[in-house]
């Protein structure tokens, strides 16, 4: 199971009981790789109204179980409590089912919840259909929260704007955070100039 994209903290309904089974089941996880036991305490976080716990069960599901529909419904539950990795991950499910409509939405909720690759991923569909301003406004979101490929989308558009110093900052950047094509992207504008 990948880890999940870090976003803002939300307040949850369950208060600090909640937050608290959803954390623990986060070390059981990812310090002990124990998932039964972490599913078990966002299980119980969940129905306390956890929006990252629910996300969490969406990601077992679909991982472990390879079980879309219930990751559907446990992600789409996290993105209604506010959750924007639930949303982010909503966004990826719909659009791997081909629901492209859905996941532009999702990936909306997940911007608007300040998910940095919720906003690469808006991006690129505005991008793709030729919305470029607004294309390139999700990209700077992105980068401005630290996601490589928000960076790296930046750098092309600034590039292909004629904008070589704002594309070599936005290369490096993306560069910095592992993402790939970064290198050959600033060997390419490096070697052009």
């Amino acid at each position: 199971m990948s880890e999940p994209t870090p976003n803002a903290p939300t307040p949850h309904p369950g208060g600090h009981a909640a937050e608290d089974l959803f954390q623990r089941g986060l070390v059981l996880l990812y310090r002990d790789g124990d998932v039964e036991a972490a599913e078990a305490l966002w299980v119980e976080a969940d129905a306390m109204g956890h929006g990252g716990a629910a996300t969490h069960l969406g990601l077992v599901a679909f991982h472990e179980r390879k079980d879309r529909a219930a990751a559907e419904v446990a992600y789409a539950r996290g993105a209604e409590r506010g959750d924007g990795n639930g949303a982010f991950h909503l966004g990826l499910l719909r659009e791997l089912r081909g629901d492209a409509d859905g996941a532009e939405q999702a990936f909306a909720q997940a911007d608007a919840l300040g998910h940095g690759g919720g906003a690469a991923n808006l991006g690129v569909v505005l991008h793709e259909r030729g919305e470029l301003v607004e294309a390139q406004a999700a990209f700077v979101r992105a980068d401005e929260r630290g996601h490589g490929g928000g960076a790296f989308n930046l750098g092309l558009m600034l590039e292909a704007n004629g904008d070589s110093a704002g594309a070599r900052a936005a290369y490096l950047r993306a560069h910095e955070r592992g993402e790939a094509g970064a290198d050959q992207a600033l060997r390419r504008l490096l070697s052009a100039s």
